[in-house]
């Protein structure tokens, strides 16, 4: 999704949304610190309930790519309309950083409008380092992928995402670290991750974190949309297959009946003769 995002904004602004430090963060949030915290949840009785995967089956299932899709495609339009419609939408309380045409709202953080004309110039990159429009578009994408770590806890349609958590304390610890360390780069980090130099408002705080919260009562309801809405990526097995299996089971037991027993004896030998 950070590609995509980062693509579409380099073809139609000229500039991507998000910075290059900007996506090794996000990088790092998704490919490493997730997958410590996803990796160390312990078996719980019900996984030796479930039925064994096939052996030709992919390891992404209908349903993760279910709901890879539906959030994918959720996390997107909230992205895209942050970063083409921000400066109607966020609000602004600091009238240095508002738009001058839309009072009481964002200044837009593209460099040019559609028309040509300039939004944020070189003035306001001096005075305020990156725009709090962008500012705002990189906090909300990184906590989307925070609330989602906790949908991530469950991949089989479970409604209850929450079951066991309190006893996993690394991912506590790990969800709790990335969630400070965000808000500290956001508001003091000012030109090493190009956010804004003030950061984000309280309200925008708001704004930002319950916009992104949404993702956890979506997934629920993705739960609830059938798996035969998405591609099947599992081979399944054809009859084909199956006698190939009954063969090999044949060659076995008959490789095993030549080699004879495995205790030293061999019943080929003719017993010696009795004496009468």
């Amino acid at each position: 999704m950070a590609l995509t995002v980062a693509f579409v904004g380099a073809c139609i602004l000229k500039e991507s949304p998000l910075q290059p430090i900007q996506l090794l963060w996000v990088n790092m949030i998704m490919d490493s610190l997730a997958s410590l915290a996803l990796a160390t949840e312990s078996p719980s009785p019900a996984l030796l309930k479930r039925d064994p995967y096939n052996k030709k089956e992919y390891i992404v299932s209908q349903k993760m790519f279910k709901h890879i899709t539906i959030m994918s495609i959720f996390q997107c339009i909230i992205v895209f309309m942050f970063t083409f419609a921000g400066e109607f939408i966020i609000p602004e309380s600091d009238k240095a950083q508002e738009n001058p045409k839309n009072p009481g709202f964002i200044k837009p953080g593209r460099a040019m409008d559609f028309d040509g004309s300039t939004l944020y110039s070189y003035e306001d990159q001096k005075n305020f380092d990156g725009s709090r429009q962008f500012t705002f578009v990189f906090a909300i994408f990184v906590f989307l992928q925070i609330f989602n770590m906790i949908n991530a806890r469950k991949i089989n349609d479970e409604l209850n995402i929450c079951e066991g958590i309190c006893g996993n304390i690394l991912f506590i610890g790990v969800w709790l670290s990335i969630v400070i360390v965000q808000v500290l780069v956001t508001q003091f980090s000012g030109k090493v991750f190009k956010c804004n130099k003030f950061g984000l408002t309280p309200v925008q705080w708001i704004m930002c974190v319950g916009i992104s919260v949404l993702v956890i009562p979506l997934d629920i309801l993705a739960k609830f949309v059938p798996d035969t809405c998405c591609p099947c990526f599992a081979i399944k097995v054809e009859e084909e297959d199956e006698d190939e299996d009954e063969d090999e089971a044949k060659a076995e037991a008959e490789a095993k009946a030549e080699a004879g027993p495995t205790d030293g004896t061999n019943k080929d030998v003719a017993p010696p003769p009795t004496k009468n």
